[in-house]
């Protein structure tokens, strides 16, 4: 309940532009202007996205069909494209509900096998790959459109880092093949 509390009153204050600004480095006027654009860029991306929700417009779409709808009506093209603000949005554009859904199931199922294995066996290799791999998991969501190559190589080394050795898993192998023997190996009663 105090908890609850504490979150609700510190939610008016993280959404104050002049109060977080001075956190992140950045004026008030920027985080209004980028909150504004990031708000306005999801409402374009779902009334676009509305057009064809289970496949998409294609791939590489998104960007394009973003710029077009933030120009000026009869303005000639900037060259400069728009970015979606995040992989989910271009995803719902460029592929769809099923694109959304490879995303959730590459993204959810790499944090969630990372995950997995930093519990069964914390290491501290494993606790810094899992934590690398949260971060750019949450970076992918808030910024580009597309993972960048470092990020594939952070995912890359979470999911090798959560990978058992060979060594351990022989010796889980061994253990158990000798517990199973053991205990079939009782005499026969007849």
């Amino acid at each position: 309940m105090i908890t609850m509390a504490i979150w609700l009153s510190a939610i008016p204050a993280l959404a104050s532009p002049q109060l977080i600004g001075p956190l992140v480095g950045r004026s008030g006027g920027e985080l209004t202007f980028t909150a504004a654009f990031r708000t306005e860029t999801w409402r374009t991306v779902l009334r676009l996205w509305a057009h064809s929700p289970v496949l998409g417009a294609g791939p590489g779409q998104s960007s394009v069909l973003l710029t077009a709808a933030h120009a000026a009506p009869g303005a000639l093209p900037t060259g400069a494209l728009v970015s979606a603000q995040g992989v989910w949005a271009a995803a719902l554009l460029d592929g769809g509900l099923i694109a959304l859904g490879l995303w959730l199931i590459l993204l959810g199922g790499g944090i969630i096998i990372g995950v997995r294995a930093l519990w069964r066996y914390p290491t501290g290799l494993r606790w810094a790959t899992v934590a690398a791999g949260g971060a750019a998991v949450i970076d992918v969501m808030n910024t580009g459109d597309r993972l960048f190559p470092l990020d594939w190589l952070i995912l890359a080394l979470m999911l090798a880092a959560a990978a058992p050795s060979y060594a351990s898993a022989r010796d889980r192998s061994d253990s158990h093949h000798r517990s199973y023997g053991e205990s079939n190996q009782r005499p026969l009663q007849g």
